[in-house]
């Protein structure tokens, strides 16, 4: 029996998207060559210079950045929530997550989420983070997961993001299949939904440590 269910583990894995085994920051390959072509460039480039990107290349730039780079990103957007007029709850609970952030330089390590008690830790805190959040300030989703799932700039306190639309000019092979944008299993996207899409075993979920498998059915929030 165990070497039937251990067939079927490899016969699933075999048939997961090549993409997901080959390609490192993109599953488009003009992006994903772009940022192959620039390494040395986006390892040096800054926060602002980031979010000049336009988002369809912003999300594999951002794949290929260093811990330290998206520890920067993710520090510096909670700093900037500041700008927003938060109650003494409120700021408490973002304080929370801003500890997080400061206590833990090494946070964005890749090796961090194959070690057990590491992912215990990010699911137990996402949890109570979201759930104090929902229940006892009676923060939206939408809120919430604009601060915590992408290190854009928070635009307003309805949840919309600041970022740049349409900066890139697409190509014929740029317009083919989208790049996932959410988790399907996530607690921050009940409207993302499993469609055809390039799959990026990062960047979605809680301070984007979920893999991408699915596209949001509706993209307004990001507006």
């Amino acid at each position: 029996m165990k070497s039937k269910f251990f067939l079927i583990i490899i016969l699933s894995s075999a048939l997961l998207s090549s993409c997901q085994q080959e390609v490192v920051y993109s599953c488009d390959p003009v992006k994903n060559q772009w940022v192959k072509n620039n390494l040395n460039e986006i390892s040096q480039m800054t926060r602002s210079q980031w979010l000049e990107l336009d988002i369809s290349y912003s999300k594999p730039v951002y794949i290929a950045f260093s811990p330290s780079q998206k520890h920067i990103l993710w520090v510096e957007k909670m700093r900037d929530l500041n700008k927003f007029d938060w109650n003494e709850k409120e700021k408490a609970h973002l304080e929370l997550l801003m500890n997080l952030l400061e206590n833990n330089e090494n946070l964005f390590d890749e090796k961090n989420m194959e070690n057990d008690d590491f992912y215990a830790h990010i699911k137990s805190f996402e949890h109570y983070w979201y759930t104090y959040g929902k229940v006892e300030l009676g923060w939206s989703v939408d809120l919430m997961r604009s601060i915590v799932t992408d290190p854009h700039p928070l635009y307003n306190k309805e949840g919309s993001l600041l970022i740049n639309i349409g900066q890139v000019v697409p190509t014929i092979a740029t317009l083919g299949e989208p790049d996932c944008n959410c988790n399907l299993t996530s607690i921050w996207y009940a409207d993302c939904v499993e469609r055809s899409c390039n799959y990026s075993a990062t960047g979605c979920g809680f301070l984007t440590f979920f893999s991408c498998n699915g596209l949001h059915d509706d993209l307004s929030y990001l507006y």
